[in-house]
């Protein structure tokens, strides 16, 4: 049953207070009146689009995750399935294909299609969320499988740009690491910017899970072009530099200007810092500042476990590592500095920070 015009003042939209609405942008599918795949925006939506202002006009967001259509005066529900943060990004852009044909307008449950481009922009802090219809079928799995392919450049490509989103092209990249190439993963098939972002993804899986080894990197695809290839640090097709750091051991890029890095062998991964500055202690099993080799205690292997703290695996960490004064246990050197702020003791083994004289 159709609800009257005049029951649409007795919803009450979704705008709190003290912040901006929660907007969606519908992307309807051909003949689907409820199932449809939405993308729900929080934080601030390019205001120019056509897209959004048609939409408002057609629809107000509700409690409960909830719409109310003007056009057919009845309510649809969604449910919030999945949540990719998109932090410290300066401008994305993704471009999500329409129904191939449109749906017969004289139809009751027909709904207009929007253009096939949806352009936005995004704060620091902001997130993308995909909702679907409370119904399943089989062309809203076809939505997510298609949506799934233009997400795979970490399911969020950054693109970071010189004075905004008209200037200069600096580098892609992801949330984690800039660097102007994507790599496949030949376990899953599947194309991500880092390790960090196929982990989040793949490692969640039960029955398919499974972490990234660099030994499974099998290509890498141009962000320019497109182009996929072999590893390298050159676009065979555009010329475009991947990274200002490549190294073909460890198969890693880093186009991150702040960040200086080197390969040691054997290490067997990159470190952060400068090669000159330090010394590969050959018991411990990792390289040393100058300053601290000539007065450690040699422990074997001792950086191939856990930070106490963050539980990272300490010997491929791309973070500063640093050992406690007495006892010479690994962890990083932020999260020491963060554990001394409230306690004194190793975190391990409970020596003090400095021993008793």
């Amino acid at each position: 049953m159709a609800q009257s015009s005049s029951s649409i003042a007795q919803h009450q939209p979704l705008q709190p207070a003290n912040e901006q609405p929660k907007i969606m942008i519908k992307m309807s599918a051909a003949g689907i009146a409820i199932s449809q795949l939405h993308i729900q925006i929080e934080g601030w939506l390019l205001k120019k689009s056509r897209v959004l202002k048609k939409w408002r006009k057609r629809w107000i967001v509700l409690a409960g995750n909830k719409l109310y259509s003007y056009k057919h005066e009845k309510e649809y529900h969604a449910e919030p399935t999945e949540v990719i943060d998109v932090s410290n990004i300066l401008y994305v852009r993704h471009e999500v294909a329409a129904a191939a044909a449109a749906a017969d307008s004289k139809s009751p449950d027909s709904h207009p299609l929007p253009t096939k481009y949806c352009e936005f922009e995004v704060t620091l802090q902001g997130k993308l969320k995909f909702m679907f219809g409370a119904e399943s079928n089989t062309l809203r799995d076809a939505w997510m499988a298609e949506l799934n392919k233009l997400l795979q450049l970490n399911r969020a490509m950054v693109i970071i740009k010189e004075g905004g989103k008209h200037g200069r092209i600096l580098s892609f990249g992801c949330k984690h690491f800039r660097r102007n190439c994507s790599y496949l993963c030949s376990c899953c098939n599947k194309w991500y910017h880092c390790s960090y972002c196929h982990d989040e993804v793949e490692a969640g899986f039960i029955a398919s899970g499974h972490e990234l080894e660099r030994s499974n990197i099998a290509a890498m695809k141009c962000c320019r072009c497109g182009k996929e290839q072999a590893l390298s640090n050159e676009c065979c097709k555009c010329a475009l530099k991947t990274a200002n750091y490549y190294c073909a051991v460890c198969k890693f890029w880093d186009n991150d200007p702040s960040h200086t890095l080197y390969h040691c062998a054997k290490c067997g991964v990159c470190r952060s810092g400068h090669r000159r500055d330090y010394i590969h202690c050959d018991k411990c099993g990792v390289c040393l500042d100058k300053t601290f080799y000539r007065t450690h205690k040699c422990m074997e292997s001792a950086t191939k476990c856990d930070c106490p703290m963050c539980g990272d695996y300490l010997h491929m960490t791309d973070k500063p590592v640093t050992f406690w004064p007495v006892c010479y246990h690994a962890i990083h050197v932020k999260c020491m500095e963060e554990f001394l702020t409230e306690y004194t003791n190793c975190p391990i083994c409970n020596q003090p920070w400095m021993p008793d004289r």
